[in-house]
C-alpha cells in the first residue's frame, strides 16, 4: 500500500486444485484505491479462477464460496 493506493497483492489458494496457486485475476482486481477494494473482489471472479473437484471433504461449490468468503475477509482485515 502506498499512500491509499493498493500497489501490488498476492493471493493464493489451496485445496481447490491439486497444488496452491495463485489468483492473478483477483490480485490485479485488488490494485486501486484502498477504498473499496473488498468489494472489487467479487465472489464470480474468485470462482472463475478457480476449478476444484467435488471429493469425500467437501464439494466444488463449497469450496468456491469458501475461497470467496476467505479472500473477502483477509482483505478487510489486511486494510483495517
Amino acid at each position: 500500500i502506498l499512500g491509499s493506493q493498493i500497489t501490488a497483492a498476492a493471493v493464493a489458494v489451496g485445496a481447490c486444485s491439486p497444488v496452491a496457486r495463485r489468483l492473478a485475476e483477483v490480485e490485479a482486481a485488488l490494485c486501486g484505491p484502498v477504498a473499496g477494494a473488498a468489494g472489487r473482489v467479487s465472489a464470480q471472479a474468485v470462482a472463475a479462477a478457480l476449478d476444484p473437484i467435488d471429493d469425500i471433504r467437501a464439494t466444488a461449490g463449497y469450496r468456491r464460496h469458501a475461497a470467496a468468503e476467505l479472500i473477502r475477509r483477509a482483505v478487510e482485515r489486511a486494510l483495517a
